[in-house]
C-alpha cells in the first residue's frame, strides 16, 4: 500500500510540474506507458504507475513564417479545352527585365528580332518570352529562327487570346508589317493572328501591355513549319518544350499563380 500511495504522489507531482513550466504547452494524458518533456526525453514513472497510463506533454512548434506571393505560370493545354490541369502545369516563368521598351529591346532590324534581353535566336527554332519593362508592364514577345541563317523558307502561325487585360493590350510590334493583327475583341477579350512567312531571317512580334495579377493568354502554335522546336524562355535560365513529337501544334496557358511560400 506504502508503495502505491509514493507512486500516485509522484504521478500528481509530475502533473504539477509539467503543468508550471512555462512555454512547455499543455498537458495531456495518453496510454503509451511513456512520459515525454519538451526536449523529446522520455521518463519512466514507476512499473505500477505504467500500468495507470501516462503523462504526455506536447511538443509545440514555433509558429512558421509564411508569405503570399504571385508569379507567372505556363500550362500545357493538351486538348486546346483552354482550362487550367494541374498535372499540365510546366513551372513558373521569370519575365526578363531592362531599362528599354519592349519594342526597343526587340530590337528590330534586317526584318529580325536581335533582342536585347531574351534568349538568342536560332535556327529552325520558335522563342517566346515575357518582357518586363520598369514601369511594371508585361509583353509577350515570340519570334522563329535567325537573321541571315536557319531556314530557306518557311511559316510559322500563332493564335493569341488574352483576357482580364481590361482591352488595354494590342500589337506593339509585328514583324513584317501587317504579319501581326487583333482580328477580335469580344466579352472583354482580345483575339490575335499571326502568319508569318519568312527566308533566312525572323518572323514575330510583340504584345503588350499586360497588367495586373488576373489576366490570361491562350495560345496556339498553329503552324511550326520546319521549326524542331518551340521553347518557352525564362529568364532564370530555364525552358519549356512545347513541341511534342505526337503534337504539332501545340497549345499552352499562361496566367498569374497565386502562393504560399513558408520558412
Amino acid at each position: 500500500m506504502r508503495k502505491k500511495i509514493v507512486s500516485i504522489l509522484s504521478i500528481l507531482a509530475l502533473v504539477v510540474v509539467f503543468q508550471n513550466c512555462g512555454g512547455h504547452g499543455a498537458v495531456q494524458f495518453s496510454s503509451t506507458g511513456l512520459v515525454m518533456d519538451q526536449d523529446s526525453e522520455f521518463i519512466s514513472i514507476d512499473d505500477e504507475a505504467e500500468d495507470q497510463g501516462t503523462v504526455l506533454v506536447d511538443v509545440i512548434s514555433p509558429p512558421k513564417n509564411c508569405t503570399e506571393g504571385v508569379s507567372l505560370g505556363i500550362w500545357l493545354d493538351v486538348d486546346s479545352s483552354g482550362k487550367i490541369a494541374a498535372k499540365n502545369y510546366l513551372g513558373e516563368i521569370v519575365p526578363y527585365t531592362g531599362r528599354l521598351s519592349s519594342v526597343k529591346n526587340y530590337n528590330y532590324y534586317s526584318a529580325s528580332a536581335h533582342p536585347k534581353q531574351g534568349p538568342i535566336p536560332r535556327g529552325f527554332e520558335a522563342n517566346i518570352f515575357f518582357y518586363e519593362e520598369t514601369n511594371g508592364d508585361y509583353s509577350l514577345n515570340f519570334f522563329a529562327n535567325l537573321d541571315g541563317g536557319g531556314s530557306h523558307g518557311s511559316k510559322f502561325d500563332i493564335d493569341l487570346n488574352v483576357s482580364g487585360n481590361n482591352l488595354r493590350d494590342y500589337v506593339l510590334l509585328s514583324d513584317d508589317k501587317l504579319e501581326l493583327k487583333k482580328v477580335m475583341v469580344a466579352s472583354g477579350s482580345s483575339t490575335y493572328k499571326g502568319r508569318f512567312h519568312y527566308w533566312k531571317n525572323t518572323d514575330g512580334g510583340v504584345i503588350g501591355p499586360l497588367r495586373g495579377d488576373d489576366f490570361t493568354i491562350q495560345v496556339k502554335l498553329s503552324e511550326l513549319g520546319d521549326n524542331k522546336e518551340a521553347l518557352f524562355y525564362s529568364a532564370n535560365g530555364s525552358s519549356f518544350k512545347l513541341k511534342t513529337k505526337v503534337d504539332v501544334s501545340p497549345a499552352f496557358i499562361i496566367q498569374k499563380n497565386r502562393f504560399v511560400s513558408c520558412e
